[in-house]
């Protein structure tokens, strides 16, 4: 039992991350004839090491993986992850070998209107749930990894599935219970709720459309998100139709980031944007800030700008 305990304490995206990040430092430790026990010299060492071939940016997120996974072994190796000498060749490493970091662009509402023109009277299932993904994930501020199964069956959680039996629907806005999300471990659920914008992208009419082909078709099917197949889409599903109408600068957070950069350009303040899109950090305010206008309201509103 407690083994199995162990083993849901995280991810199973984030468990197989961490046993990847931990074989690669059982291999640099092979390699050059070292022992595997976390010393703050050998974790130096292997930091130096792993900058040639990762982000700098990545290397913090290798260590915490490999100390999660040590520690079991070696009591001590939380302790050695905090070690200042570490740290410090960290820090060095980072301001040797750092370049910006490139981010995905965020869909912008016209950008959803011209699609939207092209997909909403669509009598082809795919092309109503890709367009009813697409603006759900916008207004709704949803990650893509909560719309669409991960590509490795082997990853894929039902737990975390939407249900078409939590859906709430009318004319002007829809309702959902999101199973779980990153700020959500335990599977408390949040209630999504998405209102009518009477815009050629209109989230409610996408959705009540695909809705009404996705009931026709599988009536008896539990999961609200289906495919042609009768099968929740992955992400590589999804992604293939992205890139039919967006280039390599958008990406799957392109949604979200879309939707939090509407919002604050509406003057939404960002404490409400953080709580709409389940952030536990401020991550959100990196697009944001590549809108200098949208910074300006927020520090000035207009009388007009809503509260």
């Amino acid at each position: 039992m407690i083994d199995e305990a162990l083993n849901n304490s995280i991810d199973r995206s984030t468990s197989q991350t961490y046993d990847s990040q931990l074989n690669s430092y059982i291999y640099f430790c092979n390699i050059h004839h070292l022992p595997t026990q976390p010393t703050p010299h050998n974790l130096a060492r292997y930091v130096v090491y792993m900058a040639q071939f990762i982000k700098p940016s990545s290397i913090e997120t290798y260590l915490s993986g490999i100390t999660y996974r040590l520690q079991p072994y070696f009591p001590e190796a939380k302790i050695v992850r905090d070690n200042i000498f570490l740290k410090n060749v960290v820090k060095g490493v980072k301001r040797m070998k750092n370049s910006p970091v490139s981010r995905k662009q965020p869909i912008t509402f016209s950008q959803l209107n011209n699609i939207a023109s092209q997909l909403r009277d669509s009598p082809h299932i795919d092309d109503a749930l890709f367009l009813s993904l697409l603006t759900t994930g916008f207004f709704a501020l949803l990650r893509l990894g909560e719309l669409t199964d991960p590509n490795d069956h082997r990853l894929q959680n039902r737990r975390k599935t939407i249900r078409r039996d939590s859906v709430i629907s009318n004319s002007s806005s829809i309702q959902f219970i999101l199973p779980a999300s990153k700020t959500d471990k335990f599977f408390n659920g949040n209630q999504v709720m998405i209102h009518s914008n009477h815009s050629p992208n209109d989230p409610i009419s996408s959705f009540h459309h695909y809705l009404k082909l996705r009931d026709a078709a599988f009536p008896n099917n539990i999961w609200l998100w289906l495919t042609s197949q009768g099968s929740p889409p992955t992400r590589r599903w999804f992604m293939s139709r992205f890139h039919l109408y967006f280039d390599a600068r958008y990406g799957g957070h392109s949604l979200r980031a879309g939707g939090a950069t509407l919002l604050a350009s509406k003057g939404i303040s960002f404490d409400i944007i953080q709580s709409l899109g389940r952030w536990s950090s401020e991550a959100f305010r990196i697009y944001i800030r590549q809108h200098p206008s949208i910074l300006l309201q927020q520090l000035h509103p207009s009388p007009s700008s809503p509260p």
